[in-house]
This record gives structure tokens, sequence and C-alpha cells, in this order.
């Protein structure tokens, strides 16, 4: 008994494997579930260039600094005008990560407070935070916002 169930499992794992060399060795036929001439894979940002405008084009560094709401323990800490390429350089050097979607020479309000006391968010709460906002300066648009600090676990009851 014990030597013919030996021999159907034996001829299971000869099946399986003679079934998994066929399926691996047939051709593939994936092509794009778009056409070639439709599909672009660069496409050109939503948000264009923008730093040949003078300043009256952009929103005001003051309404950019009414759309954080720091409360009572914020302290603003500064207002920059820049392109979105500065902002990187200047915020996020070690990022390697690229947003496609807006031009590197898109300009951005970056508005920076600081939380002497700490800052409490969904990720947990950050001791000596920076909350560093940073605006579309064309259109007032939230394009990021990051809180730099040292993290010191969930939110607090």
């Amino acid at each position: 008994m014990n030597a013919s169930l030996l021999k159907i499992s034996l001829l299971l794992i000869a099946i399986a494997l003679a079934i998994s060399v066929v399926a691996l060795a047939a051709p593939s036929n994936v092509s794009h579930p778009f056409p070639q001439d439709k599909y672009n894979e660069n496409p050109l940002p939503a948000l264009h260039a923008n730093n040949n405008l003078s300043e009256g084009h952009f929103i005001t560094k003051e309404h950019a600094i009414a759309k954080v709401s720091v409360g009572k323990e914020g302290e603003l800490k500064s207002v920059e005008l820049v392109t979105w390429k500065q902002h990187l350089a200047n915020d996020e050097p070690k990022e390697q990560l690229v947003n496609t979607q807006i031009d590197p020479d898109r300009m951005v309000l970056v508005v920076k407070n600081y939380f002497p006391k700490g800052l409490d968010t969904k990720a947990g709460f950050y001791e000596k935070a920076t909350l560093i906002s940073v605006f579309d300066a064309q259109t007032g648009q939230l394009l990021e916002s990051t809180v730099m600090g040292d993290w010191k676990g969930q939110r607090l009851p």
C-alpha cells in the first residue's frame, strides 16, 4: 500500500513539474494596454514653469501665511518665493523622488513655522517641530506639507 502511494505521489510531482516547465517556456505576448501612438510615458507637467512672471501674478506672502493654521503655539520662521527646484535643494536635499507634475521652474511660496513645544500630527508627535508648507505661487494650491523634528511616537492622549 505504501509503495502505491509513493508511486502516485511521485507521478503527481512529475506532472506538476512538467506543467510548470511548459508554462514558463511558453512565449509571452504581453503588450501595453494602450496603443504606443496614444500613450505618452513623459507627459508635460501639469504645473508649467512660471518663473518668467512678475510677482504681481502670484499670491501674496500674507495670503500664504493665512492658509497655515499654527495656533498660539506656532511661530512664523520664514516665507520665501522660490522655484520648485530651489525648494527641493534647500528643504529636501536627500530626497531622490521626482514629481513630474511640477516643472522645476514653477514658482512656489515656502512657509516655515516653528513649534518649540512640539506638534501633534496623524503620524505622531514631533518635538521642536518645523512645519514646511509649500504653496503654488500662482494658484495658492497647497502642494506639499512636511513636518521635521524629533519624532517621539504616536499621538499623545
